[in-house]
């Protein structure tokens, strides 16, 4: 398994590693969503709640499919 680095070469431990990611994701300009096997919605970023105009409380555990036509599909542009 490889060893992450900081700017400064130093191992990082994997809980700052995980941070400083869920930090990125909820950042990012770009709507991130992760589902299940069953395709309900199990994470969602700040960017994806605020295109769905739900607080993610609420969008989590809900199926993808109740999104996918209103809500989803027109933010997609292919």
């Amino acid at each position: 398994m490889s060893q992450f680095l900081d700017a400064q070469h130093s191992p990082r431990d994997s809980q700052s590693l995980a941070a400083d990611f869920a930090t990125f994701l909820d950042q990012t300009a770009d709507l991130i969503v992760v589902y299940g096997p069953d395709l309900h919605l199990l994470a969602i970023n700040t960017t994806g709640s605020r295109r769905l105009n739900l607080p993610a409380s609420e969008a989590i555990g809900k199926p993808i499919k109740s999104y996918w036509e209103n809500k989803l599909k027109p933010l997609i542009p292919f």
